[in-house]
Order: structure tokens, then sequence, then C-alpha cells
């Protein structure tokens, strides 16, 4: 009979026991609910004001690029209409692509130049000035042609 009572003591204390960690299990979560709920609130506020603040920039941007702002603008720097002579049109993508190929040109040219230095001075042992060192143009075509 003793143990029977033990045994039931022993079921009770455990039953308690996962009663209060499922308790403070709950109160845990609805903590973490609140503060998730806050940070969402916080951060809704601010995506609104920074849409806001977009907004009015985009209007202040329009005022600056209107056209009677800019006619008051060149009235006050003396500047006056371009001639269609004057006026390029310049493709953004298109110059970036020259920009790139001239930068890669002079970086080959620059390695050829050190490739002819020295092959000079290993196949001579003998110091060049600078003007003697640095190729001309027919020598870094024959180069870069011979690579």
């Amino acid at each position: 009979m003793n143990t029977r009572l033990f045994s039931n003591s022993y079921f009770i204390y455990l039953l308690v026991c996962t009663a209060i960690a499922l308790i403070l299990t709950i109160v845990w979560i609805n903590i973490e609910k609140v503060d998730i709920a806050y940070t969402v609130h916080e951060l809704q506020g601010d995506m609104l004001k920074k849409e806001a603040l977009i907004e009015k920039l985009r209007v202040e941007q329009d005022t600056f690029f209107s056209p009677l702002q800019l006619l008051a603008l060149a009235k006050d720097f003396n500047l006056k209409p371009a001639n269609p002579g004057q006026l390029r049109k310049i493709d953004i993508a298109e110059n970036n692509i020259l920009l790139k190929k001239h930068e890669t040109n002079k970086i080959e040219k620059e390695t050829l130049a050190s490739k002819i230095t020295k092959g000079a001075l290993a196949n001579n042992r003998q110091t060049l000035s600078y003007k003697e060192a640095v190729p001309t143009e027919e020598e870094f075509s024959a180069l870069a042609d011979n690579q």
C-alpha cells in the first residue's frame, strides 16, 4: 500500500512539474510574440516614414528639373540654348564599353612593355635608358601578334 501511495504522489509531482513547465513555456511564447509584434510595428512605422521622405524627394527633384526652374537658373548664369552642332548624344552603355576596352588596352600595353624591357635586359645584360626600354607601337603590335 505504501508503494502505491508513493507512485501516486510521484505521478502527481510529475504532473505538477509538467504543468509548470508548460505554463512557463506559454508565457515565454507570449512575451516573444509581443516583442516581435512591437518590432514589426516599429519597422512598419520606419518604412512609412521613408516612403514619405522618398515621395517628398521626388517632388523636390521634379521641382528642380522643371523647365521653368532650369530656365531661371540658365538666366542667372547667362546661359543660352545650345546650337544643334554643339549637342552630342552619348550612349552610357557604349561609353562604358569603350572605357573598359581602353583600360584593358592600357594594361596590356604596360604588361607588354615590362615583358619587352625584361627580355631586352636579359638578352643584352645591360642597363637601358627609359627611352630605350619603352617599346614603340610597332614593337607592341609585333609582340601582341607573337602571343
